[in-house]
């Protein structure tokens, strides 16, 4: 069981696998939660013979416990998809990405299908499929998903073609109706320093209803490659406007800030997986949107932080609760931290690993967090004798409940 010498009670764990599983599909590789709703993708997955098409698992709480109630894979989907290799979700609509997508004969253009799910029903059904306006073979359209109110943002760019990187950039939606039924794209942020081809601009986004966070995780600063920056944008008469950038200061390279990005009104969790700390590897950097710009409050690690741990490689942020993913820890068991906020400072209570895990499961690559539940991906375990069929575990927490709202965004 899960355990942590600052947690007074350890949260309940239920692991959760495919009803269909097989080999090789990643069931884990992405996950969300929203209230009693959880996604959780198997972006490899073979659909009907056709390998890494990948799928999407619906997974419900009822009684207290998780059940798989649907099996999601997108309209006119074919192998290679990789759908669900980003996902965005919020009460009855998300956003499932396939960044390796076909579109009228371009290979890897990519596509974000919408779901939604009907006011007193329990299946989601999808309504449209959001495609770049200047999409191109090898676009990977769908490189991250991020949606809040009425407006959604895709990441894509950064494949190389031909030896040459196509360029990052970042679309963005608007939807026409609140039932999620039309989006329409309206804007193209493009890359703010387009000679840093491998910056990783748009492979992070997070947004509030007039902020949005871009993650550049492989970009260079001061010469530093890899460091990594995360730009802010602002809402300004119906215009997304750059809003200068967020950087450490005292970074490094190779400390990919900006690798996981969580928002909620104007305080921001920014991973920094490679970032060394005290010998140890990974950190959270919290920033808050002040008069003077975006300041860094908090700078936080585990209490009982390891090497090679990669913590911040994914994380999560509801209410007063962060989930904070360190996939590499103990040879790729992994691990996922809790974190509550505690009279203005973010504070350990848990720390969360599977009961039946073993090295390279990487555990916490992907995790979500809605209040005090949690659902945590190993994309890479093996199930019965299927390699790296992938699992997913749900955490409950002492006070079991849905949060004020859906983690990753």
């Amino acid at each position: 069981m899960p355990n942590s010498p600052q947690a007074a009670a350890p949260w309940a764990e239920q692991k959760a696998t495919a009803s269909d599983g097989t080999p090789l599909a990643w069931l884990g590789s992405w996950v969300a939660i929203s209230g009693s709703t959880a996604f959780a993708s198997a972006k490899n997955a073979n659909v009907d013979g056709h390998p890494s098409q990948g799928a999407v698992y619906v997974f419900d709480r009822s009684a207290g416990s998780w059940h798989q109630r649907q099996k999601l894979v997108g309209k006119n989907s074919i192998a290679g998809d990789a759908f669900g290799a980003a996902v965005a979700l919020h009460g009855d609509l998300a956003l499932v990405a396939a960044p390796n997508a076909t579109i009228d004969g371009n290979l890897w253009q990519g596509a974000v299908h919408v779901f939604v799910r009907r006011a007193g029903a329990r299946a989601w059904v999808e309504t449209q499929l959001l495609i770049a306006s200047d999409g191109v073979r090898f676009g990977t359209f769908g490189t991250a998903v991020a949606f809040h109110g009425e407006y959604a943002f895709v990441g894509a760019g950064g494949a190389n073609s031909h030896g040459e990187y196509l360029p990052r950039k970042v679309y963005v939606f608007r939807r026409s109706n609140r039932t999620g039924d039309t989006w329409v794209q309206t804007q193209i942020l493009d890359n703010p320093a387009p000679a840093d081809v491998t910056n990783s601009f748009g492979a992070a986004l997070a947004a509030s209803p007039d902020l949005l966070l871009v993650g550049a995780r492989s970009a260079t600063l001061g010469g530093n490659v890899g460091q990594g920056i995360v730009y802010p944008y602002r809402l300004d008469n119906g215009t997304w406007v750059p809003a200068g950038k967020i950087s450490d200061p005292s970074g490094a390279a190779r400390d990919n800030f900006g690798v996981s990005i969580a928002l909620q009104g104007y305080t921001a969790l920014i991973g920094s997986q490679g970032a060394v700390v005290n010998g140890n590897q990974g950190a959270v950097y919290r920033y808050e949107l002040q008069d003077t710009g975006w300041v860094l409050v908090q700078k936080f690690t585990p209490d009982d932080a390891v090497p090679r741990a990669l913590f911040g490689a994914s994380v999560s942020f509801a209410g007063d609760w962060a989930l904070i993913g360190a996939y590499a820890e103990k040879d790729y068991r992994g691990a996922a931290y809790v974190f509550k906020l505690k009279s203005g400072t973010f504070v350990q209570t848990q720390r969360l690993t599977a009961s039946d895990g073993v090295p390279n499961d990487v555990f916490g690559y992907y995790g979500a967090i809605d209040g005090t539940t949690a659902v945590v991906g190993a994309y890479t375990k093996k199930i019965g004798s299927n390699v790296q069929q992938g699992a997913v575990y749900f955490y409950d927490g002492p006070s079991i409940g849905p949060g004020p709202g859906a983690a990753g965004t």
